[in-house]
């Protein structure tokens, strides 16, 4: 929202508050005033300032709850699935990695040999290669297809350090340098559009959410998520999905 919207959301809150206008029967109402205006996915994000706004009033009188309680969890908003792009399977090993895994570029080009395990790549934090947050630290199957990508790498990297060290900038502190353009010529996407491939991949097959979120590092959406309880199994048939 921008900041003249929130400054007459909160100003209306306040006002209905004061003045103890503020009923259920007008909080529904102005749930389908907004649905005639915007879609249900924007109507349920006001929605919710609105009942986080409400929550601090209640509190602060002892209440137990207000008008706007509820009002957005009853908005019903679908999420479709994007049709599955074409994409050219690439050759480069740093490509192959990202066009199997999902990961993020950063994530696949900062790796160190010791990342590569027999059966799994790991995605963890080193000094050049920090992670985007806490829920990226995971571990991906080796797709059936990298196996022998994988073993060679190993062998190549068995003295220790980077894997793609000519892909790192000192000068930008960044992993993935030139691999861009290398991207867009073999697979006719870029890197990023190697992980959206990923993600709508596992969306169309109806994939459980929780082991989707795991798989490509997402952070989880809800509060309650856990991933203690994504089985090896699970990831091992999601990755074979890519």
């Amino acid at each position: 929202m921008k900041r003249s919207q929130v400054i007459a959301l909160i100003s209306g809150v306040v006002v209905l508050a004061v003045g103890g206008l503020a009923t259920l029967a007008l909080a529904l109402a102005y749930r389908t005033h907004l649905l005639r205006l915007v879609s249900p996915a924007t109507a349920k994000t006001r929605l919710a300032y609105l009942s986080g706004l409400f929550s601090v009033l209640a509190e602060a009188r002892g209440e137990e709850s207000h008008a706007f309680t509820g009002v957005a969890k009853r908005i019903k908003t679908t999420r479709t699935v994007k049709e599955v792009v074409e994409v050219r399977t690439p050759s480069h090993p740093p490509l192959l990695l990202l066009f199997f895994t999902g990961a993020r570029l950063a994530e696949i080009a900062g790796l160190r040999a010791v990342d590569l395990q027999e059966d799994r790549i790991l995605i963890r934090p080193n000094k050049l290669r920090p992670l985007k947050t806490a829920a990226s630290t995971r571990e991906i199957p080796i797709h059936p297809k990298l196996v022998e990508v994988v073993a060679d790498l190993r062998r190549k990297g068995s003295g220790g350090g980077h894997l793609f060290q000519g892909l790192y900038s000192e000068q930008h502190q960044r992993w993935g340098v030139g691999l861009q353009d290398v991207c867009k010529r073999e697979c006719g996407v870029s890197p990023k559009g190697l992980r959206d491939r990923a993600a709508t991949v596992l969306r169309s097959h109806g994939l459980n959410e929780a082991v989707a979120a795991r798989l490509l590092g997402h952070t989880p959406s809800w509060i309650t998520a856990s991933y203690g309880g994504v089985p090896w199994e699970k990831l091992v048939e999601a990755v074979a999905l890519l």
